[in-house]
């Protein structure tokens, strides 16, 4: 006989590194290319963005029309206070006022991420999941 299938939400905060109130709380599980998390819904084969199921389940639905921003631009991310409702245009203000529109290349770290990973403590794939980037990235950054 099969099992029976886990429901969302006692799948969901297995796959959460879950730290200090003010911490992040990195998605451990299956990323998109971008370092956004994701997870099946019940019973299909949808795919969700855990933030946004982190911020719905903290929060309710998300409104027609509404995004689910990064108050700490970390994409795996899903500690419900590092989250924000918005809107593409709010977001995009964000992003420019922080800065984040001159990186070159396809650079998901600042400045501060990176002093911080050459500093932390850990295996390189640690850390690397830890921020969501790659292993190579960490050793990288530790190499200057």
């Amino acid at each position: 006989m099969g099992r029976k299938p886990q429901k969302l939400l006692d799948r969901f905060w297995k796959y959460i590194d879950k730290r200090g109130v003010d911490e992040c709380w990195p998605w451990i599980g299956a990323r998109t290319s971008r370092g956004y998390g994701q997870i099946k819904a019940d019973g299909t084969l949808q795919m969700l963005s855990s933030h946004r199921v982190s911020w719905s389940l903290e929060n309710g639905p998300i409104p027609d029309g509404m995004i689910i921003c990064h108050k700490c631009d970390n994409p795996p991310c899903c500690n419900p206070d590092h989250l924000f409702l918005g809107t593409h245009d709010i977001n995009a203000k964000d992003r420019d006022a922080k800065g984040r529109n001159n990186y070159l290349g396809n650079a998901k770290l600042t400045a501060d991420q990176a002093a911080e990973i050459r500093g932390a403590v850990g295996t390189q794939w640690e850390i690397a999941r830890r921020f969501g980037v790659t292993q190579s990235s960490v050793s990288l950054i530790k190499l200057g």
